[in-house]
């Protein structure tokens, strides 16, 4: 198996993990975080793409449903995430602004198919 803790603390994000797991960003690997304040000062919702040597590992932290933790490869100028939860599948497109999220497969109650999140702003200074 595999145990990760994840803690925020001002300024970053610390990660800890132990277990077998290929996918795991390279040390120093830079996060592209996008979120969602909903017009406030708060994060309400934000997506986390770091690199890793087997393409993109991904976070998400949804307002009112929880946290999604996966995996992405590049197809066809996005990312085609799977998620390492659920079963739910979906598709990331990002620039340097901004990033959507939609579900392309879910049979899950958590979200169905053609949800889409959208992270307005990208995150400084991470």
């Amino acid at each position: 198996g595999m145990a990760e803790l994840e803690m925020d603390y001002p300024g970053m994000t610390i990660y800890w993990a132990y277990g077998d797991r290929e996918d795991i960003p390279a040390m120093g690997a830079v996060s592209q975080v996008y979120v969602d304040r909903q017009g406030t000062d708060e994060v309400f919702s934000s997506v986390s793409i770091t690199q890793s040597d087997t393409g993109y590992v991904v976070e998400m932290e949804i307002y009112r449903l929880g946290y999604f933790s996966g995996t992405a490869v590049e197809a066809d100028g996005m990312l085609v995430y799977t998620d390492d939860l659920t079963d739910m599948k979906g598709t990331i497109r990002y620039d340097s602004d901004h990033a959507v999220f939609e579900v392309t497969e879910s049979s899950s109650d958590l979200a169905e198919a053609g949800t889409t999140w959208a992270f307005p702003e990208k995150q400084e200074g991470l």
